[in-house]
């Protein structure tokens, strides 16, 4: 599909123009309509049943402003710029009361094409908490090459069962990860025995035949001066392709040979970032609570955003894991009598967390996995936030 080659952001009349002269027909990936839907009840219901069958389906696009005829663009014709901010904010307001569950990462741009006339545009991803259903019929639909349909019971059933596998795919990405940094199957060495595992999974990232250009990220100089891996972001690193991806490495120049921080950008979006150091304080095992939360913290966002930049969009699959860490014992650079215990297991995998368009700041999000990471070392709950919740970075700042 066109746009799928262009982030969203950056579509012009020229994009339009090329559905035209190439004549991309409506039906399952695109929806062309003259007219923004009004607050009548049925055109209500219609939009939503427009916004789930792409979300059950594959995603796609609702283009706002275009003719067509036997299911051909025929012109670019916009919609009046005014009362516009208003009637996506009613549309927004639809998005998000009218259909259950939410679907997250949907997008509405404005597209100028003449004075005062834009095509509104709607990006609806494929969802992964599908099936949807709109609430005004309480009917769920989804499209074909005819355009939308709606589903009958076996269809609902199915799209419940393809909905569960998608969680199954990423628990199984995560171990298979997992298994090859534990059983040292990596294409580095890493200078701990123990390290911090991120994986940062867009669902998206498990439709078949998706994939990301390395080549077109590599050179982006978004990507170039973007932080580094986990807990090094202000160390040098060399970057190389292999087998599975770009690969990021941060070395110190005493131990060439080695690394304490890496990461992997896989060709489907997924991202692994592993560092080292985090768990070795004086090289024993020891290490500092006020270092892994605030260095996921600041990593995460930079990824994230990355990411957007690029065009993969939320929901994100976000899991943190600690590896060879039996034994190891939490400490506090601001409280020297922290009465942390030693972990009793050789790997913590913490819960995947879920992240959309409007999870709010990463520190919030991610406290129940901080949480649990202070669980595993016999702490009540993790005191880098206060007694109302909010996120200090410093262990006794309530």
């Amino acid at each position: 599909m066109l746009f799928r080659e262009k982030r969203i952001e950056l579509v012009q009349r020229s994009d339009l123009e090329e559905l035209i002269s190439e004549s991309i027909e409506e039906g399952r990936e695109i929806d062309y309509k003259r007219d923004l839907p009004t607050p009548q009840t049925e055109q209500k219901k219609e939009f939503l049943h427009d916004v789930v069958s792409f979300a059950n389906t594959t995603g796609g696009h609702i283009c706002y402003g275009i003719t067509e005829s036997n299911q051909l663009p025929e012109e670019i014709v916009g919609v009046t710029t005014a009362g516009i901010e208003e009637q996506i904010l009613r549309m927004d307001s639809w998005l998000r009361d009218g259909i259950a569950p939410r679907i997250a990462g949907t997008r509405i741009v404005k597209v100028p094409v003449a004075e005062g006339r834009v095509v509104v545009i709607i990006q609806i991803p494929r969802s992964w908490s599908s099936p949807h259903l709109a609430k005004p019929s309480s009917q769920f639909y989804a499209r074909n090459s005819a355009g939308k349909y709606q589903l009958d019971v076996a269809e609902i059933r199915t799209a419940f069962v393809a909905s569960e596998s998608m969680g199954q795919q990423i628990r199984s990405f995560r171990a298979d990860r997992l298994a090859k940094l534990i059983g040292n199957d990596f294409a580095i060495d890493f200078t701990g025995p123990a390290q911090v595992v991120l994986h940062v999974c867009p669902l998206i990232s498990f439709t078949p035949g998706f994939q990301v250009d390395l080549a077109a990220l590599s050179a982006d100089e978004r990507f170039r001066t973007q932080p580094g891996p986990l807990g090094a972001n202000q160390e040098a690193t060399s970057s190389r392709f292999i087998f599975d991806g770009r690969l990021l490495v941060s070395s110190r120049d005493s131990e060439p040979q080695t690394s304490h921080a890496s990461s992997l950008f896989f060709r489907n979006g997924a991202i692994e970032t592993v560092n080292s150091q985090l768990l070795e304080l004086d090289r024993r095992s020891r290490f500092i609570s006020e270092q892994i939360e605030p260095a996921v913290n600041e990593t995460l966002e930079a990824y994230l955003a990355l990411l957007s930049h690029f065009g993969v969009t939320p929901p994100w699959v976000v899991m943190l894991s600690l590896l060879n860490v039996r034994g190891y014992q939490m400490e506090s650079s601001s409280l020297p009598y922290l009465s942390a215990k030693p972990i009793d297991r050789d790997h913590l995998i913490l819960p995947e967390v879920l992240l959309d368009d409007d999870a709010g700041p990463i520190t919030r999000v991610m406290r129940s996995s901080y949480d649990i990471l202070w669980n595993a070392c016999g702490m009540a709950r993790c005191f880098l936030y206060n007694e109302q919740g909010d996120w200090t970075g410093r262990v006794g700042s309530d």
